[in-house]
């Protein structure tokens, strides 16, 4: 979980709640930016930083203008500017914490269900946790054995 003055943000449930622990409309694309950023923090982000991040085989390639859409769906869900551009670089605007304690006791969730699908170069697995999460992997290129 990390931890900004004016967000707070949980990898596990893909969730970023403002300042007043208020539930954000943060999905998609722009969650991935936010992730992102809270990730490398403290390190700034080039759109090759970020092009890599989204699509490490560079099929689709995100423009200068569609990520500034991105950082502005942020800033307009968060009523607050909290990435900064400048000089063709993202960063972050201000101090951020990550609190380990939450993700640790998050990660160590026991499986109740696990299904795997396996046909060619095709794998699919479908697993339900103990919190009744779903979580689906699909590999269209898998090449290995199960």
């Amino acid at each position: 979980m990390f931890k900004h003055r004016y967000f707070s943000l949980e990898p596990l449930k893909r969730e970023v709640h403002d300042e007043h622990g208020k539930l954000s409309q943060i999905t998609g694309n722009p969650y991935r930016l936010l992730e992102l950023l809270c990730d490398r923090y403290p390190a700034s982000l080039t759109i090759t930083d970020i092009n890599l991040a989204f699509d490490p085989a560079g099929a689709r390639e995100y423009t200068e203008a569609h990520v500034r859409r991105m950082k502005n769906l942020i800033h307009k869900a968060l009523r607050r500017e909290v990435i900064r551009y400048r000089n063709k670089v993202y960063s972050l605007i201000g101090e951020l914490g990550k609190a380990e304690e939450n993700a640790a006791k998050e990660q160590a969730r026991p499986l109740r269900f696990v299904s795997v699908l396996k046909m060619e170069n095709f794998l699919r697995l479908r697993v339900k946790t103990s919190d009744g999460r779903d979580i689906l992997y699909t590999n269209e290129n898998f090449e290995g054995k199960i």
